[in-house]
């Protein structure tokens, strides 16, 4: 295993680290879920980080498995990876604080609609995808 993340380090070490420090969050998240007993839906409101966090953990760790295979100029492939590092790091930040701001249900025990970061939500998923 530890030669697995070696060569993940070696081979993009942006998407390393940022890969990393989203399985680290997962941690985080497990260890902060006791504490916080706020549902959304029934469910533990720190579930969708969580899972968010693992899945972009992964994510980045195979595309920096992966680029590499891709035939490009090495500074392409490099400035790929960090985009797609620094992208999925914004993310982050936006699940994560809609997670920590997120008001109690109201009496009808729903959650308000409106969040403060409602508008960039999801904004750089829509910016990549649309050269599809």
């Amino acid at each position: 295993m530890l030669a697995l993340v070696r060569e993940v380090r070696r081979r993009h070490p942006g998407l390393w680290l940022v890969g990393g420090l989203n399985l680290a969050l997962v941690a985080v998240f497990l260890l902060l879920m006791p504490f916080d007993h706020r549902t959304v839906t029934g469910i533990d409101d720190w579930i969708k980080p969580l899972k968010f966090a693992a899945s972009v953990g992964i994510y980045l760790w195979t595309i920096a498995w992966l680029l590499p295979h891709l035939r490009l100029p090495r500074w392409l492939a490099g400035g790929l990876g960090w985009a797609v590092a620094l992208t999925m790091l914004g993310e982050n930040f936006l699940l994560m604080s809609q997670a920590v701001a997120a008001p109690p249900p109201t009496s009808t025990g729903r959650l308000p609609t409106t969040r403060r970061s409602s508008p960039a939500w999801g904004s750089s998923s829509l910016s990549t995808r649309s050269w599809r």
